[in-house]
């Protein structure tokens, strides 16, 4: 006798899990995640370094720059206008400096917080750090599954293999007056196959990769959809488009970034784009221009490799790894420049390198 297909009705068990490894596979967004329902009971899975902190009924969140223009000079229905992209709906807005986007409410913090952390949860993200007093939400590395085949027999086998890539996300709410402002960052990694490993197993490696805008922005999009919005509505709110302000000059032998906007705004939007590409920030003066920085492992890693030790004859040392990034205003633009602290001279390439990464998330 012949022996029934695994897609006959004698095998029903088999046709419903294709079909629901079917159903499953085709997400519509970038960011394929394994998502679960919010309320599953799951335990949260916290690395041993790190501790939540303990709840805080406060929520003090440092309001951004009292010199910021009013609303109602970048309102422009939706287009990209001079200063700020926003499109509006049902009390929330998109706004957009060159790269970077973020939400702003017409509610306080304690309407938006309760809902931040299980809106990642509900995409199968872990919660590493919770600090309602700041407003920040990070979570752990998840797999996206968006680069794997949609076809059903590479759906099966590929349930059983690396995606080959991973995201997490930092969000982090701000107090504006009776507002309140949402930033969604973005840092990714790629898993990198060892073409010159000698063993005889498929030895791999996970490197940094840049962090996404579209990511951040599709995130920002799947919150509002969290919180009740209609797809459409949100996609429309989100996609506003840009204007690129910052290009990279060099003059002299010195390069610099020019920014055309304020000073306030390209101050802000600096703070953010150094977290975004890897910077760390020690200290900054505001009033003088001045972001004190280091380079994070994150930001060495991405670079291609032995770059660093070309650069600075073996590796970038500590004592090294510690410079300023200077804004000076001018008639309707900002100048950036970098330097090494303490008068430490700063090979020109490297200048160019971090400008150059800071341009992506200003242009």
């Amino acid at each position: 006798m012949m022996s029934a297909s695994v897609f006959s009705g004698k095998n029903p068990v088999l046709v419903v899990l294709c079909l629901m490894m079917l159903a499953c596979s085709s997400s519509p967004y970038k960011g394929d995640y394994d998502a679960r329902d919010e309320n599953d009971g799951k335990p949260l899975e916290v690395p041993p370094d790190l501790v939540l902190p303990k709840g805080d009924e406060s929520l003090k969140i440092p309001s951004i720059a009292a010199e910021q223009t009013s609303l109602s000079a970048y309102r422009n229905k939706g287009t990209a206008g001079d200063a700020v992209a926003v499109t509006e709906a049902q009390g929330v807005r998109l706004r957009r400096d060159g790269a970077q986007r973020w939400l702003e409410f017409d509610a306080p913090p304690e309407r938006i917080w309760p809902k931040l952390a299980p809106f990642f949860k509900s995409l199968g993200f872990d919660i590493i750090r919770e600090d309602k007093r700041l407003g920040v939400v990070e979570t752990g590395w998840q797999e996206n599954r968006v680069e794997l085949p949609d076809d059903w027999f590479s759906i099966i086998f590929n349930s059983f293999s690396s995606a080959g890539l991973k995201d997490r996300y930092r969000a982090r709410l701000e107090r504006d007056g009776d507002k309140t402002l949402l930033f969604i960052t973005h840092q990714g990694l790629r898993e990198k196959h060892l073409e010159d490993s000698t063993s005889d197993a498929d030895d791999t490696v996970w490197e940094y990769r840049d962090s996404d805008p579209d990511l951040e922005r599709e995130m920002l999009m799947r919150f509002l959809i969290y919180r009740g919005m209609k797809k459409t509505r949100a996609a429309a709110i989100t996609s506003a488009e840009a204007v690129s302000r910052a290009e990279l000059v060099e003059e002299n032998g010195r390069q610099y970034l020019k920014v055309s906007e304020t000073f306030p705004r390209t101050w802000r939007r600096v703070g953010l784009a150094m977290d975004r590409m890897g910077a760390r920030v020690e200290d900054r003066n505001r009033s003088a221009g001045v972001y004190y920085f280091s380079l994070s492992k994150e930001f060495l890693e991405r670079q291609e490799k032995g770059w660093f030790e070309k650069m600075f004859g073996g590796g970038l040392r500590d004592e090294d790894n510690h410079f300023i990034l200077k804004l000076e205003r001018g008639d309707d633009t900002v100048t950036i420049s970098m330097r090494a602290r303490e008068g430490r001279p700063i090979p020109p390439g490297l200048a160019q390198l971090v400008l150059g990464e800071l341009q992506k998330y200003l242009k």
